[in-house]
């Protein structure tokens, strides 16, 4: 008697190559063990893959071949990308940056390769595929935009990716010298493959996982390269508060330096305003080492420095004429979640630093994704070098927690972590009884004319960097004027650890 059972395959598969590239029988995906290594295999409509799981020469076992193959007629081809990256480009401005997903499928009907945008819920740093589109289920390639700088997959993509079996990609810096990276998701593996593969890429598209595999080791400088990329992403906000505090030899060259870069926030679309801090008038011995002339003196600086702003820029410009309180200062910005602040510290006292590190601490509100609402850019210097830090934790915490996936920081230690001495007046044996004014200190050649201005250089690039450009990817810079040298820390893991472990 002849039996007719059916004996379905198994879901995963276990296999040893006895011929080259022999069928795949699994119906999810199947392990085989090659004379050049472990591999995953699996098959969908649109393509076979077989993919690396760890290389090792296996002797006396059959060759296994890496790669793709298509069973359409062809690969994606360059018009499709070019659509994808101008519809990219068109939808957002670089200032206004959102993400987006687009869902790639092979359209049985057209017999061609067809696109759909699908994001919703998106943001700067994140988005989400709107699975209950027909393309979703259809679709073989999902593709999300990233932010300018984040060149790697971030960790909230590896959850969302596994389990699933699809191509994934990353288009990155979509305004400027876009970039992609592709990966093949094998259920439980997310394995990196070349562009090439997947089908032609438009003239101008960079393929990183190429250039990575060019470059081969991803540690230079004693820099962890897998971070090397990852840029300070603030959190998203209706409107920007820039609270300076000092207007005398850095801070009246800060303030204008700040109102330029809110000049262009502005003429881009997001709402700014700044307030400027200083009790002090002006007097003739700050001429012309700050950025005042003889027609102001004996007014106030904060005052004066606002008013032309107003004028100059017609920007939104407080003022108030005495010392920082981080109570009554910061009680006027923290009415709405949404409101960012930054602190710009331009003082050269430990008194007022301390106010700055206490506002820091005690006026967070971390939100649920820990991302800052408030951070502080605090710039010093010497007699001619000088550095500008920025951070909003005030409290140790573990550097790696700071990052989401090795692409986006969204948070740093406070410039009081990485040097507590600000916090400290260690000055104060050195200091002379007589006292020396920092104009006369230029006079007497005890500091340079130009090392404030420098100073308020660095932090209006800061500023561009982290929210015109987002770009920013160090939380410190320092330099010598006198030796013309200048270097920074980087935002890694491990340069954040040692900057504040040597100092605790």
């Amino acid at each position: 008697m002849s039996s007719n059972l059916f004996v379905p395959p198994k879901l995963v598969g276990h296999r040893i190559a006895a011929s080259e590239n022999g069928p795949i029988e699994a119906a999810l995906y199947e392990y085989l063990l090659a004379g050049n290594g472990l591999f995953v295999r699996a098959k969908r409509r649109e393509f076979a893959v077989s993919l690396p799981v760890c290389i090792r020469k296996i002797v006396g076992l059959t060759n296994q071949t890496v790669g793709i193959s298509w069973t359409t007629r062809s690969k994606i081809p360059a018009s499709l990308w070019s659509e994808i990256l101008q519809h990219g480009q068109k939808t957002h401005t670089s200032s206004r940056f959102k993400e987006e997903v687009y869902l790639i499928y092979w359209d049985k009907l057209l017999g061609a390769w067809r696109w759909r945008a699908s994001g919703r819920d998106s943001n700067w740093a994140s988005t989400i595929a709107d699975d209950s589109l027909p393309e979703y289920a259809e679709c073989c390639i999902e593709l999300h935009t990233h932010p300018p700088g984040a060149l790697n997959f971030s960790a909230a993509d590896d959850r969302d990716e596994l389990g699933k079996f699809r191509i994934f990609a990353i288009l990155i810096d979509v305004h400027d010298k876009p970039k992609i990276r592709f990966r093949c998701g094998v259920y439980e593996h997310l394995v990196p493959i070349p562009a090439a593969w997947v089908g032609e890429m438009p003239g101008g598209i960079l393929d990183l996982n190429e250039i990575d595999a060019l470059v081969g080791d991803v540690v230079v400088n004693e820099i962890d390269l897998s971070f090397a990329n990852a840029g300070v992403v603030p959190k998203e906000h209706n409107k920007l508060r820039i609270i300076q505090v000092g207007a005398g030899g850095t801070g009246s060259f800060a303030a204008l330096a700040t109102a330029r870069f809110l000049y262009e926030l502005k003429e881009s679309g997001k709402a700014a305003k700044m307030l400027i801090i200083d009790p002090d008038v002006v007097e003739a011995g700050n001429i012309p080492r700050s950025n005042f002339c003889a027609a102001e003196i004996g007014s106030f600086k904060a005052q004066t420095l606002a008013t032309r702003i107003a004028l100059a820029w017609g920007l939104e410009c407080g003022y108030a004429n005495e010392r920082f309180d981080a109570e009554a200062h910061l009680k006027q910005s923290s009415g709405d979640y949404r409101n960012l602040t930054v602190i710009v510290g331009c003082v050269d006292n430990h008194l007022a630093r301390r106010e700055m590190h206490l506002a820091v601490e005690k006026h967070q509100g971390y939100r649920s994704d820990d991302a800052a609402n408030i951070w502080w850019i605090d710039g010093g210097n010497g007699r001619f070098s000088g550095q500008v830090l920025i951070g909003s934790n005030a409290k140790p915490i573990k550097a790696a927690k700071l990052f989401v996936g090795s692409s986006i920081c969204r948070s740093l230690p406070a410039p009081s972590l990485v040097h507590p001495e600000l916090l400290t007046d260690l000055e104060k044996a050195t200091r002379p009884i007589t006292q020396v004014s920092c104009p006369d200190r230029v006079r007497l050649g005890e500091q340079s004319l130009n090392v404030n201005q420098r100073v308020a250089v660095e932090i209006g690039e800061m500023l561009s960097a982290m929210f015109l450009t987002r770009n920013l990817r160090r939380f410190a810079t320092y330099f010598d004027l006198e030796t013309g040298t200048s270097r920074s820390l980087y935002c890694t893991p491990d340069q954040i650890e040692s900057a504040t472990r040597r100092k605790r």
